[in-house]
């Protein structure tokens, strides 16, 4: 025997022939219906239970046994506990080894201990950082020495030495007595201050490569200042400091150049 049905291609389900929608899904059905075999039915008998029966037993003998076993089964009794035994006398007994020793547990150090040190260890790095600061910025040390002792130095080491005849010849007395005060040279003058026994200092430029004129050479008392040298001709001031020789005139900088001290 045949069924005519409509199987639903999303979820399978097996529909009347006559529907156009699943059961199940919802989903329209597509697709002419299909002719599926019907299952038969199961016809073999099905076997009855099983009747509990009682079976009586003469005088005496008490409980009913069915099929199953006796309705109430006896109980075993648990043995009791085996005693332990004695040992006779004279026995020799052996101990059990003593277990191993335990190895003690290693002592750490303080946490405050290490923390201790690591503190005087940074504090004694920061003192040595100040001293090499502190000497570095002491006067007395030749790396760090300002200009102003390095020119210092420098007149010592030439206050012994006489004036340059190219500048004496211009001073006073023709320069007899005088000394070498300092000597500078930039790209185009050649300048050197002499000191007089008296104390007076002078001023001496010369332009390089001309001839000694009054166009082209200068020779003016001057006067030591915290920076340099300071000389002044009417008008104009000629000033050499802090590695510079600077010429004004009524206030105003007519040249500027860089100078460099002659041993």
């Amino acid at each position: 025997m045949t069924n005519d049905v409509r199987r639903c291609l999303h979820c399978h389900t097996h529909n009347p022939a006559d529907r156009e929608a699943c059961r199940i899904c919802d989903n329209t059905l597509a697709g002419a219906p299909e002719v599926v075999p019907e299952t038969p039915r199961r016809t073999e008998p099905i076997d009855d239970p099983p009747v509990r029966q009682e079976i009586r037993h003469p005088a005496g003998q008490q409980g009913a046994y069915s099929a199953r076993g006796p309705a109430n089964p006896q109980v075993p009794t648990p043995a009791p506990p085996r005693a332990r035994s004695t040992p006779r006398p004279g026995t020799l007994l052996i101990a059990p080894p003593p277990p191993p020793p335990v190895a003690p547990h290693p002592v750490r150090p303080a946490a405050g201990g290490a923390g201790r040190f690591i503190a005087a260890a940074i504090g004694f790095l920061l003192l040595i950082g100040f001293c090499l600061w502190y000497f570095r910025q002491s006067p007395d040390s030749g790396a760090e020495a300002g200009p102003d002792t390095a020119e210092s130095s420098t007149a010592q080491a030439q206050a012994e030495m006489p004036c340059p005849p190219a500048a004496a010849r211009w001073l006073p007395g023709g320069g007899r007595g005088a000394v070498l005060a300092a000597a500078f040279e930039s790209e185009r003058h050649v300048i050197t201050l002499c000191r007089m026994p008296d104390g007076g200092l002078f001023y001496d430029g010369q332009l390089k490569g001309e001839l000694v004129t009054a166009d082209t050479h200068l020779s003016v008392p001057a006067r030591k200042t915290g920076s340099g040298y300071l000389a002044q001709n009417g008008s104009y001031r000629y000033e050499v400091r802090d590695g510079l020789v600077v010429v004004t005139r009524n206030g105003v900088e007519l040249t500027r150049l860089q100078v460099i001290q002659r041993p």
